[in-house]
């Protein structure tokens, strides 16, 4: 079955609890309202000293004077610096684009690369918007263009655009593509859902997805950016609900200047690849088309030399596909690349080249059977008739990243290179990260030994690719720049920059090129809030503050949360070597404080559950935690790319003394209960067999009283079947689990 992490309905819960009488009279809330539905309106005064909660009922609601507090200002300030591009010129000239915090800076280079002039200024700078994400493309005249997602001092997220004349040395003020008021409002932003593409004199445009309904757009300049077309729809069949659809796009000019842009959508079908094009400069767009049916993701879309427009997408299961067009996008050709049917491809990358017939397409990989849970290898399929054929694979490296982390270039010599984020040099949560560069001198038939780009020994720092990060200079010169965490110990990033020769590829000790003067608060993540009832209150959260896996913080307030405490590192391993993740935290009045949290094991590769307790309002904490048991989550999976993966667990107070935590491990549903602070834990396993299959339970508790429902596979229904079971003695005893009703859609 497909394996999916779902939460049991509270309602359904809510009527298991009533049926075994626990039911809360009126104005009082028990545990088990969460179950069910809230009093309205109330006002939550904490827990009572028997461990339950008491709520009492009020007219309304009432504004609580105080400002929101920052409590990760407290942690040490570090300078991020991220998402670095680079372009190049046949004259040496080159330009780096990368974003320091709040600002996105240029630095120019006149000897390709060697050294670099001071940092201007393209956008963040004084009385302008705060960019979070960007993109950035060059064109062969050597002008630059930058798309910024901004903060909106009045509401949401803008688009702007930045744009420069001279190889990023100047740059002119930015366009406004999307502000607050405008109809759009606002867009989404993040990699997949905003691209760029640059055409010959002066062509630009700009593909996103706005905020409202999701829907996707393109704008358009004919100027050098000076001008721009009003943003134009290229989904209109969809409707006016796509919210849950959008995917991915990208965008490309044609010699011609007509514009082509390929997305996914979930219509009728689930996540099917769309085409549009515009013939007038992106005035108009014709009504779109659907390419695919089968479940398909992440299209990067290219124009060849003689014209072809390509589309290369993950095409479900184990394939790559390629759509190809010979008539300017009015008809497509699907093919199957050969040999691509034993690994999954996500990020597929065309590169045609400038002058001939080749193309090459690069793609990283998982799920492969020699990879077993890491990244996969990194293959490449080159054509030699512009797109109507493909042959390969070659592989290139044996563990590169799944991300959007490969890039292409060739050299005005003819030499192509493929960079690429390996993982092939790092154990644990494949987050330690190498830069590295293979060459082909003959077109892309043979590829040469790899070199490394990022400085460092292997597998030593978090280092960071985009798809512009490599560039040529002069007539044979790689330049590959990129972000690296050696400096702060992977708990932030600077920019690198290194070149090398393409005939002899052999890169020097790289260059450091931010200048990393400002500063932000340490990554904070998933943070958790808890009141005794009393004045105080707790607040637990991960943190990236001391290398580059979280640490679990507490800050502690005894004013009712108008002021907090320094937060204090409470996860008792090594600071940073380790990913402690997702805590929950509980407290009573009489200053027992209680920490649940997620860590990974390094040497066992399973993700812990620890408690941790404090009978000081949370001012000391035990030296060691309690280990609780083992999700189902595992270190090697869940951090490729997404290691804040929730597991359902929950973590409860029962009496005076007593916690109690459930969970599963696919396998079986447990229960532990401590009666001693959670020094140690009585575990039992209350899914009687049911099945062999289980998602995140829910546990009620009151007094001695325990409810858990569950949820459980059945291989002869082919469905999920909810299960309820109960303890009347706080955990000791627990009754065969009820089948609960039918089985549960999902």
């Amino acid at each position: 079955m497909s394996k999916k992490r779902i939460r049991l309905p509270w309602a359904m819960l809510g009527v298991l609890c009533a049926a075994v009488g626990l039911a809360a009279a009126p104005g009082e809330r028990h545990e088990l309202l969460e179950c069910g539905e809230w009093p309205s309106p109330f006002s939550v005064t904490g827990s009572s000293a028997d461990g339950t909660d008491s709520l009492d009922s009020v007219g309304a609601f009432a504004d609580i004077p105080a400002e929101e507090i920052s409590l990760g200002m407290d942690l040490p300030a570090l300078s991020e610096d991220a998402a670095t591009s680079v372009f190049g010129l046949a004259d040496e000239q080159v330009v780096a684009i990368m974003r320091e915090d709040f600002r996105i800076v240029a630095r120019h280079s006149s000897d390709g690369g060697t050294t670099f002039g001071a940092e201007v200024a393209v956008a963040g700078g004084p009385g302008q918007l705060e960019p979070i994400y960007h993109r950035a493309a060059g064109s062969t005249d050597g002008w630059i263009y930058v798309a910024a997602a901004v903060m909106d001092p009045l509401g949401g997220i803008g688009l702007q655009v930045m744009r420069s004349g001279d190889m990023g040395q100047s740059w002119f003020d930015p366009v406004d593509i999307v502000r607050h008021g405008d109809p759009l409002h606002e867009i989404i932003w993040g990699r997949g859902q905003l691209s760029l593409a640059t055409g010959s004199a002066g062509r630009m445009a700009v593909m996103f997805a706005s905020d409202y309904n999701s829907e996707f757009y393109v704008t358009a300049s004919a100027d050098h950016g000076e001008t721009w077309t009003s943003p134009v729809r290229v989904d209109p069949g969809a409707g006016s609900d796509v919210r849950s659809a959008a995917r991915w796009l990208d965008v490309t000019i044609a010699g011609d200047g007509s514009i082509h842009v390929a997305y996914i959508q979930s219509r009728v079908e689930s996540n099917s690849v769309y085409y549009a094009r515009s013939l007038d400069g992106g005035v108009t767009f014709e009504a779109e088309r659907q390419l695919t049916t089968v479940s398909s993701r992440t299209p990067d879309i290219a124009v060849t030399t003689d014209g072809s427009i390509l589309i290369a997408y993950y095409a479900g299961g184990q394939a790559i596909e390629v759509q190809r067009s010979i008539d300017n996008g009015v008809t497509f050709t699907a093919m199957v690349l050969p040999d691509a049917n034993d690994c999954y491809y996500l990020y597929p990358v065309l590169a045609p080249a400038t002058s001939l017939s080749t193309v090459l397409l690069v793609s990283p990989s998982y799920g492969c059977p020699e990879a077993g849970s890491r990244d996969g290898p990194l293959r490449l399929w080159r054509s030699l008739d512009n797109g109507a054929s493909f042959t390969g694979p070659t592989e290139l490296a044996q563990h590169a990243h799944r991300g959007l982390t490969v890039s292409v270039a060739r050299t005005p010599s003819g030499a192509w290179a493929v960079a690429w984020l390996d993982t092939s040099h790092t154990d644990y949560a494949f987050m330690m990260r190498d830069v590295l560069v293979r060459v082909s001198l003959d077109g892309g038939a043979t590829w040469g030994t790899t070199a490394q780009a990022g400085g460092g020994p292997l597998g030593s720092g978090d280092k960071d690719l985009r798809p512009e990060g490599m560039t040529t200079s002069g007539d044979d010169d790689i330049v590959v720049s990129f972000t690296d965490g050696r400096e702060e110990q992977s708990c932030s990033s600077n920019v690198y920059l290194n070149r090398s020769a393409a005939h002899g590829l052999a890169f020097g000790p790289d260059l450091r090129i931010d200048v990393g003067d400002g500063q932000i608060n340490a990554m904070t993540t998933e943070p958790d809030v808890a009141t005794d009832g009393s004045a105080n209150v707790y607040v637990a959260f991960g943190a990236v503050a001391t290398g580059p896996y979280p640490d679990i913080y507490l800050a502690r307030s005894a004013n009712g949360g108008y002021s907090f405490s320094v937060p204090q590192r409470v996860s008792t391993s090594q600071p940073g070597t380790r990913i402690n993740l997702l805590p929950q935290v509980l407290a009573r009045p009489d200053g027992h404080v209680y920490l649940l949290y997620q860590a990974d094991d390094p040497i066992g590769g399973v993700r812990q559950i620890l408690v941790n307790h404090s009978a000081d309002f949370g001012t000391s904490w035990n030296p060691a935690e309690t280990l609780v048991g083992h999700t189902a989550t595992h270190s090697a999976p869940s951090t490729s790319g997404s290691y804040f993966y929730t597991d359902d667990i929950q973590f409860k107070l029962g009496a005076p003394g007593t916690i109690h935590v459930a969970w599963h491990d696919d396998a079986h549903v447990y229960v532990a209960t401590s009666e001693d602070h959670g020094t140690s834990f009585t575990t039992t396993d209350v899914d009687n067999e049911v099945s062999n299959d289980y998602y995140g339970p829910a546990l009620c508790v009151h007094n001695d009283q325990l409810v858990v429902g569950f949820l459980a596979w059945d291989d002869v229904q082919s469905a999920t079947l909810p299960f309820g079971t109960v303890s009347e003695d706080a955990g000791a005893n627990w009754s065969s689990p009820l089948q609960l009703g039918g089985t549960y859609a999902y």
